[in-house]
Formats: C-alpha cells, structure tokens, sequence
C-alpha cells in the first residue's frame, strides 16, 4: 500500500508544471505593455481626452513674465526661418527645426505644434483671400498669445485643442470643436479650413499627440504633418486623408472648424491675449 500511494504521489509531482522559461516571461511582459500603451487611444474617447486636456489648461498657472521673455527671444530667433517659411507658400511644415524658439519651458520643435497650426490655418485663409495680410501674425506672437492662454503643463503637453477653437472666435471668426468622428466629413465640408487634433499612433501612447493644419487649396492638404517638412498630398475626400494619415497609424481625438463670416471682424493675433484680462473680469 506504501509503495502504491508514493507511486501515485511520485507520479502526480512529474506532471506538476515547471517555472516559465525567459522567453516565455518575455512574451507576456510584452503583451502586457502593450495592452497598457493602446488602452488609452483605443478605450478613451475624444471627449474624455479634450474633457483631461480643458482641465489641464484650467489649473496652468498664467507666468507673464516668462511668456514676455520668451517673446523677445523668438522674435530674434524668428528672423532667420522667414525665407524658409516664404518658400513653403507661408506654411510652417518643419516644426523639428524651431528649436531656437521657447514656448512656455521647453522648445516650440518640442510641442509648439498646435500653435503652429494655427499659423498656417491664417496662412491658408490669406491664401485664398478670405483674410488680409495683417491678420496673419507670425509664429512668435502666437506662441506668446498661447503662453498666457492655452499651454498645458508649462508647455509640456503643448496646447489644449479648445484654446485653439477659443482663439479663432476671440479673432472674429466662426470656429466649432468636436470629438464625434461621424460629424468630421460635414464639418470639413462647411469650413474654411481645419485643425485636427490625433494620436501619433492608435497602439502606443508613447508616440504622443500631434496637430496640424488641414486647408481646403483643391483639395483636403496637410499642413506640419507626416511628410518630413512638406505639405501633405492633396485628397479630394476628407475620409481617405483620415485613413491614410501616418500611414494609417494614426487616430482623431478632435477637429476644429474654422470658417471666415461674410462680414469679418477679425482682430489682429497678438491681441487675443486680452482675452485673458476679460476672462479674469468675469
């Protein structure tokens, strides 16, 4: 009877399962961080991430003195991409190059680019005459405008895509954010020009965000994109220009419209930082 029941127990201790091999372990950490990079672009709706971002712009402490300071040094540092920025038909398309230009405590080539796009949304609108020239202030202007109204994390997280739609009306013209994918096609139909707002990738959260100008010039265009300093390829649809943007990687969070009124009463840029005194007076 002893030799039977240790039998069955020597038998029952062979089939027990052994540790997990390195590679094994290796697999699953893997699944698990990538589970863990896609959750938020995949399982987080745009509103709830604009909604983080809103947040976000409301606790910003408004620092007068640096966005001052970093106005004067972006005018000079400014001087020498204005050939460049004239040979790309008024667009900024090589956000990596402005280095050289603060925005908040980092870098306008590090998360200036919401502000950019809203550069070259004036570009696109004085480009096909529904705006002068003197509407179009150039970037360092905007970046202080910004500074004071709109950085998220003293910059670091860039711009909160509903400071841009707040800009555009401050400016005279009619501009309408949403988050809902269905409406993107009728919107992009109604305006002038757009801003949309997208993860860099739908899997890995550490791509991080990315926004960028899209004019209406014959067709649906790019503008700071996915194109290495060029201006995107034109599209006569605006769902194919969705499908294809880096690569197909990419996914929408927002999109800003922004459409010039018969009668416009469009301010000149620098002075949207006003709006903050007015929001203080409320």
């Amino acid at each position: 009877m002893r030799e039977k029941r240790t039998g069955g127990a020597d038998k029952r201790r062979s089939h027990r399962p052994g540790p997990a091999s390195p590679s094994a372990l290796r697999y699953a950490a893997k699944n698990i961080k990538e589970h863990a990079l896609s959750f938020v672009p995949q399982r987080v709706s745009g509103k709830t991430a604009l909604g983080f971002m809103e947040f976000l712009r409301a606790v910003q402490l408004r620092r007068a003195g640096l966005a001052e300071g970093n106005l004067y040094g972006n005018l000079y540092a400014y001087r020498k991409h204005r050939e460049r920025v004239f040979r790309q038909d008024g667009y900024i398309e090589d956000q990596e190059n402005y280095t050289d230009l603060r925005y908040g405590t980092v870098t306008a080539a590090y998360s200036g680019c919401e502000v950019i796009a809203v550069a070259n949304v004036l570009n696109a609108l004085r480009r096909v005459r529904l705006i002068g020239d003197k509407k179009c202030e150039e970037l360092p202007h905007l970046l202080y405008s910004f500074e004071m109204n709109g950085k998220l994390l003293g910059g670091r997280f860039g711009t909160s895509p509903g400071a841009l739609r707040d800009y555009m009306r401050y400016c005279g013209f009619e501009a309408e954010l949403t988050t809902d994918l269905h409406r993107f096609p009728v919107m992009a139909e109604k305006s002038d020009v757009l801003i949309l707002t997208c993860y860099n990738d739908a899997r890995n959260l550490l791509k991080e965000v990315h926004t960028f100008c899209i004019s209406k010039e014959d067709g649906y265009r790019t503008h700071n994109a996915y194109h290495r300093g060029k201006a995107g390829p034109r599209y006569e649809r605006f769902e194919d220009l969705l499908r294809e943007l880096n690569g197909g990687a990419a996914k929408p969070i927002c999109l800003v419209g922004v459409r010039v009124p018969e009668k416009s009463s469009a301010v000149p840029a620098s002075d949207a930082a006003s709006v903050n005194r007015k929001e203080k007076g409320k």
